[in-house]
């Protein structure tokens, strides 16, 4: 009732004692409300309902269950507009989904297109979007229109972007472990039945390749086999994330002494989430196509970047792209290969094997860059301006060797430093 007739008590609650509001909201009302108002009734509503799909004996779903599904649907939807913002929630983010930028974000791209066809993960959907062929057959003879309408929307669903393409294998694996069951037990061999059901061989094998999954998973080895890029267990993802290059700035106060980044798009949100209150140039937050444009035109180096630069005054640059490793390519169409190009105005005193940091060549740096500058040594020199390693280690051979042994004896495992080390290791042992 406060909330309702005095909403300015609630606004200064919520400023005030921001944590303890959003604990409140998050975790205590909307439970609450949506236990008692939409859980409650719905399970006590459908348990016939729901039920009728552990029992193959019970006959398919009437008219009746139907509408009383679709009404428990209704009733759901209706349930959304309990949020903060009511139904502006849904059309911001319907804006958002119209946004030019979505048909340049992976996840949202087609499950067909050429980036993603062929790889593991998208030969499973695809073997999955075939089986639901099955699926419908298996509805046709339980005569259960139901299942049939399941597997044709989650199927059309699945097709929208790649990312519901898990939705659509979770929901249809339910069915396919049903439809299953239905037809092995109407096998007219009884030796087939027999074995498919009660022997114990089908579950060893099955049972080892849980297990061999289970371990290979948690170690990644599991994605790195099949060449599918994900990674298992808690804290941040420091494949995905620049962590190295984060920990370098916090240790030397970079965003203490900088005051206008332009970060990567990839590593907005991890910028904030590590440097809490500091401004970043772009990140997942309130995008719109003019803000994405702007942060591709300079990081896609178009007309004018350069000015764009200075206009905005930008003074550091932590860069980042996760696959520079596999994709090195991407570091000379990037915004980088200018930055590598300019020492005398941007300096770089980080890399590692998915980030740059540049700073702006200004007596405020001076310090970190007479500490830590890399002047020679880096992948992009290493990949495409070898000549720049060739002719400073005839020059100037004990700088070179310093800043090779330097990131060496940080990150010994790396892949672009072991790669350098390697090839220079005959001309720097000498």
């Amino acid at each position: 009732k406060i909330y309702l007739r005095k909403p300015s008590i609630a606004e200064s609650f919520a400023g005030r004692f921001k944590g303890l509001y959003n604990l409140l909201w998050n975790k205590y009302f909307v439970d609450e409300i949506y236990d008692a108002a939409v859980v409650n009734p719905i399970v006590k509503g459908s348990e016939k309902v729901l039920w009728k799909f552990t029992d193959s004996k019970i006959p398919p779903l009437d008219k009746n269950h139907l509408l009383q599904l679709f009404i428990i649907f209704i009733v759901t939807l209706l349930t959304l507009l309990i949020n903060p913002h009511g139904f502006a929630t849904y059309s911001y983010t319907y804006s958002h989904l119209q946004m030019n930028v979505m048909s340049q974000t992976n996840e949202w791209l087609s499950p067909f297109n050429g980036l993603f066809f062929g790889r593991f993960n998208n030969v499973i959907y695809i073997l999955f979007l075939l089986w639901a062929a099955w699926i419908l057959y298996y509805s046709y003879r339980k005569k259960d229109i139901f299942i049939a309408l399941v597997a044709i929307v989650f199927a059309i669903y699945s097709t929208r972007s790649v990312r519901f393409s898990t939705d659509y294998i979770v929901i249809i694996f339910v069915f396919s472990a049903l439809a299953f069951d239905y037809f092995v037990n109407r096998m007219k061999s009884e030796k087939l039945k027999s074995f498919l059901l009660e022997k114990h061989q089908i579950r060893i094998v099955l049972s080892l390749l849980l297990i061999l999954f289970i371990f290979t998973a948690a170690n990644d080895k599991l994605y790195y086999t099949l060449k599918y890029i994900r990674s298992t267990g808690f804290g941040v993802d420091n494949y995905f994330y620049p962590v190295k290059m984060f920990e370098f700035m916090k240790e030397n106060k970079i965003q203490d002494i900088g005051e206008k980044p332009f970060n990567s798009y990839e590593n907005g949100g991890y910028f904030i989430w590590t440097f809490n209150g500091e401004k970043d140039f772009i990140d997942s937050r309130g995008l719109n196509d003019e803000i994405v444009n702007e942060y591709k035109s300079i990081e896609m180096k178009y007309p004018g970047f350069a000015q764009k630069l200075t206009s905005y005054g930008i003074d550091y640059i932590p860069w980042s792209y996760p696959d520079i490793v596999m994709y090195p390519q991407y570091m000379k169409a990037a915004v980088v290969s200018y930055l590598v190009d300019k020492p005398d105005e941007w300096k770089l005193i980080f890399w590692d094997d998915n980030s740059f940091l540049f700073v702006k060549n200004e007596e405020k740096f001076r310090d970190l860059i007479s500490k830590y500058e890399y002047k020679y040594v880096n992948p992009y020199n290493f990949i495409f301006r070898r000549n720049v390693i060739d002719n400073a280690l005839r020059t100037n051979p004990a700088e070179v060797k310093e800043e090779i042994y330097r990131k060496f004896n940080e990150d010994p495992s790396g892949a672009f430093i072991s790669s350098i080390y390697n090839a220079y290791y005959t001309r720097i042992k000498r």
